[in-house]
This record gives structure tokens, C-alpha cells and sequence, in this order.
């Protein structure tokens, strides 16, 4: 358990240093800061520039004063030379030569000091070029750095959604198939216990369909039969009525003659009768 927890705190510590050194190492701002230090750079040198160009004129000054200086002493030896005192012109020409020694060492001082010109201007100009060339790229650079930076992020995030997210949701569709075969599994269980219940209860329907239509023939049959009796109860009477017949005598079928006793044998009568059972 410590073990674990020591782990996950070194991790974070990491990703926390990782984060820091990030921020620190941003290309963006480590563009514009190498181009500042180009800049610093690029006025130090022009500085020393003017500095090795003020001391090389200080130094052609002082080559020729010595130059002018020896010349003096040429032309004061000349003079003296003339007037007769070599004596005078053997030291003039004595001051001359320490002047040119003085002056040969200023013109070499003079000539070094063109050569470190020379190099100062052809370093200048280079660092300058470098510095319009970082200045022209920097817009380019720092938006390929944002890009990378983005792309980089991009697959960090693809990356933890790989390892974190995206087995959850493996895991969780999983989760979701084995919800969806248990609602099929139970669809399938109801489906043939409705089917059950639906036979059994088309069985009992069925069943009382059988006997309500036996109950309602029966009825039928009953109210045929009652009508029936009904309808033979009325003729009779009517018959009777109509010729004072004996109601325990039966009646004659339909569409047959009835015939009547000798004292009622008129035609008339039996016209009547039958056109009584016609109507019926």
C-alpha cells in the first residue's frame, strides 16, 4: 500500500517537474529571447566596433605625429648640417631615429587595429543579417511552435484517453451489451409467457363463446317454440271464436280442408275456412 501511494506521489511530482521545465522551455518565449540576446549581442559588437575604430584613428594621430615629428628632425639635422655643426645634426638625426622606431610601431598598432576593424564589421554585419533572418522567421517559428505545442497536446490527450477514458469505455459498452442480452434474454421469457397466456385465455374465450352460443341457441329455440305455441294458442281461439268450435278439437294442418260436421257443410263456411288458413 505505501509502496503504491509512494509511486503515484513520484508520479505526480514528475508530471508537476515535466509541467515546470514546459513552461520554462516554451519556444515561443525562447524565441524572442534568443532574439533579444541577438539584439544585446548585435549592440555590443556595434559598440566595440566604435571602440576599435576610435583607437584605431587615436593610433593613425599618433603615427603621424611621429611621422610629422621624425620629418622635423630630418629637416633640424639638415639645418644644422648646413651651418657647419655635424655634432648637432649626429643628435637631431639620433631624435629622429628613436621618432621613426615610435612611428613604425604606431603604424603597425594602426594597421592591427584595421584588421580587428575589419573583422568587428564583417562579425556585425553577419550577427545583423542573423538577427533580420531570426527577426523575418519568428512569426514562422513561433507559429510552428504553437502547432507542435497543439498536435503534442493533442496526442497527450489522445494518450490518456487511451489508457483511462477509453477502457472505461470499452467497459462500459461492455457493461451495456450484457444489460442488452439480459433484456432480450427477459423479452424472450415474457414473449413465451404471454404467448402461454394469451393460448390460455384464447382457450377460455373460446370456452365461453362455446357456451354462450349453446345458451343463446338454447334461448332461440325456446322463444321459436314459445312464439310457436303462442301463434297455434291464438289461432285456436280465434277459431273458435269465429265458429264456436270445440277448443279439445285440433286443428287441421295448413293449407288443408277442414271439414266440418253435416250441419255446417255450406259451402260458404268452408270458402271461409280456407281463406282463414290462406292468410295464415
Amino acid at each position: 500500500m505505501w509502496r503504491r501511494l509512494f509511486q503515484r506521489l513520484m508520479n505526480i511530482f514528475k508530471a508537476e517537474a515535466n509541467n515546470a521545465l514546459d513552461v520554462i522551455e516554451d519556444p515561443v518565449k525562447m524565441i524572442k529571447l534568443a532574439i533579444q540576446e541577438m539584439e544585446v549581442s548585435v549592440q555590443k559588437s556595434t559598440e566595440a566596433l566604435a571602440n576599435a575604430i576610435s583607437n584605431k584613428k587615436s593610433l593613425e594621430k599618433k603615427y603621424e605625429q611621429h611621422h610629422l615629428e621624425s620629418l622635423s628632425w630630418y629637416d633640424k639635422a639638415a639645418v644644422a648640417l648646413k651651418s657647419g655643426d655635424e655634432e648637432i645634426a649626429k643628435k637631431a638625426l639620433q631624435k629622429k631615429a628613436l621618432v621613426d622606431q615610435q612611428a613604425e610601431q604606431y603604424q603597425a598598432l594602426v594597421q592591427n587595429s584595421q584588421s580587428t576593424v575589419d573583422t568587428l564589421k564583417e562579425q556585425l554585419e553577419r550577427m545583423k543579417m542573423k538577427l533580420e533572418e531570426a527577426k523575418t522567421k519568428e512569426s514562422i517559428l513561433i507559429a510552428k511552435a504553437q502547432n507542435a505545442k497543439a498536435q503534442a497536446e493533442i496526442a497527450s490527450q489522445l494518450a490518456g484517453i487511451k489508457n483511462s477514458a477509453l477502457s472505461n469505455f470499452n467497459k462500459y459498452e461492455e457493461k451495456i451489451k450484457e444489460l442488452e442480452n439480459k433484456a432480450e434474454a427477459l423479452t424472450e421469457i415474457a414473449h413465451v409467457d404471454r404467448t402461454l397466456e394469451e393460448d390460455i385465455q384464447k382457450l377460455e374465450t373460446n370456452y365461453q363463446i362455446s357456451n354462450d352460443l349453446a345458451s343463446l341457441k338454447e334461448r332461440v329455440q325456446k322463444e321459436e317454440e314459445q312464439k310457436r305455441m303462442a301463434h297455434e294458442s291464438k289461432s285456436e281461439k280465434k277459431f273458435e271464436k269465429a265458429f264456436n268450435v270445440n277448443s279439445s278439437q285440433s286443428l287441421p294442418p295448413k293449407n288443408e280442408k277442414y271439414i266440418l260436421p253435416e250441419k255446417a257443410s255450406n259451402e260458404h263456411v268452408e270458402k271461409k275456412i280456407n281463406d282463414f288458413f290462406k292468410d295464415k
